[in-house]
Order: C-alpha cells, then sequence, then structure tokens
C-alpha cells in the first residue's frame, strides 16, 4: 500500500477511535490490522480495526506467546531490524 494513502487511513481510524470514545463511553480502544493468513488475516486486503474497549471487557486480542519466541526475541529483533 502507498505511504500517501495509509497516511490518510490512519487519520480515518484515530477520528473513529475518538469518536467512540465519545459515543460509546469508552476509554481505551485497540486499533489492529493483520497481514496475511498467519497474522490472522481472514479477508484478503487492507483493513484496520478500531475495537472500542472498556476495563475488563473480556476480549483478548493478544495471543499466547510461545516461550521459544521470548527467550530468542533479541535475536528476532536483530533480524528484524530496519536498513536505512
Amino acid at each position: 500500500m502507498p505511504e500517501e494513502q495509509l497516511k490518510k487511513i490512519i487519520v480515518v481510524a484515530k477520528k473513529i477511535a475518538i469518536s467512540y470514545k465519545k459515543s460509546l463511553k469508552v476509554d481505551e480502544v485497540n486499533i489492529l490490522h493483520a497481514s496475511g493468513t498467519n497474522a490472522g488475516q481472514s479477508v484478503n486486503h487492507f483493513h484496520i480495526h478500531v475495537v472500542p474497549r472498556k476495563k475488563a471487557d473480556g476480549l483478548n486480542l493478544w495471543y499466547e506467546t510461545k516461550k521459544e519466541v521470548v527467550t530468542n526475541f533479541d535475536k528476532i529483533l536483530e533480524k528484524a531490524r530496519l536498513t536505512k
């Protein structure tokens, strides 16, 4: 996705989040994007989820981290570093 389009989309996501806070009386939101089926994407196009959240709402949008991912995090981070 071109960066200019992505910038416009995140601005709209922010506006939606602010609107949710006011209209739904929530204090927090999650803004999520999944890219690819292994990341949980079920619809093959770019989209963002803006999820209103309340304390103790019982919704878990995070995953259980496997122990090997945690112990190898430094190696993973080094491989993932952005280069100029």
